[in-house]
């Protein structure tokens, strides 16, 4: 995999200066000003943003992490759900496309979002695919992904029950992660002190790329 950006980061628990590098497809978990987490590309981190790994490791998959967590990692075809968005980044980058050209295709086909998502479904967890089934349908033609458009029932239920799952375990991190930046650590409950565990909390340093 091409890693097209290296940060330069630093631990906030213990201080010690990490270096990773990313490909520019990758999402990571940024906090923003009210302490809350967003998935972001990393194209959109700058220096001194705050940034949580999942196990301290920039290649765990928060999507992964949430379907193990929630316990539903085995009912739902985490596989295609995550394999759409290769392929629509295959397809894009296949036939040259940036994301205003691929929102008039999806137009053109029919599409009914009126704001452009494909930055968000493209990378972000937070935004897994389409509110609507028949949107994922389109975007499942125009990308020729057979698969998805025949097995369209089934994967949009998966897909609903991670959207369900990430809401919960989003809630739960963010008020760790406001106790954890507040120093009130000691005041987690248990789980909570274990969930707490899993994330590790990196301010960025330097942005370079490759």
């Amino acid at each position: 995999i091409r890693k097209d950006f290296r940060l330069t980061i630093t631990s906030i628990d213990d201080g010690s200066i990490r270096r990773i590098e990313l490909p520019k497809s990758k999402s990571l978990l940024k906090i923003n000003e009210k302490k809350e987490i967003n998935e972001v590309n990393v194209k959109e981190l700058e220096p001194n943003n705050l940034i949580v790994l999942i196990q301290g490791d920039e290649r765990k998959s928060f999507v992964d992490y949430i379907a193990k967590r929630t316990g539903i990692d085995e009912e739902i075809d985490l596989y295609h759900i995550k394999n759409w968005k290769d392929k629509l980044n295959e397809f894009m980058e296949k036939e040259n496309l940036n994301d205003e050209d691929m929102y008039g295709l999806y137009k053109k086909y029919g599409g009914h979002t009126i704001t452009n998502r494909f930055e968000q479904w493209r990378d972000s967890v937070q935004n897994i695919a389409p509110l609507k089934k028949e949107d994922l349908i389109i975007l499942g033609e125009i990308i020729r992904y057979e698969y998805l458009i025949e097995n369209i029932d089934n994967l949009f239920r998966d897909i609903t029950k991670l959207r369900t799952s990430h809401r919960l375990i989003g809630r739960e991190i963010t008020k760790i992660i406001k106790d954890k930046l507040s120093g009130k650590i000691t005041e987690l409950t248990f789980d909570e002190f274990d969930l707490s565990n899993q994330f590790e909390i990196f301010k960025i340093e330097k942005i370079e790329k490759n």
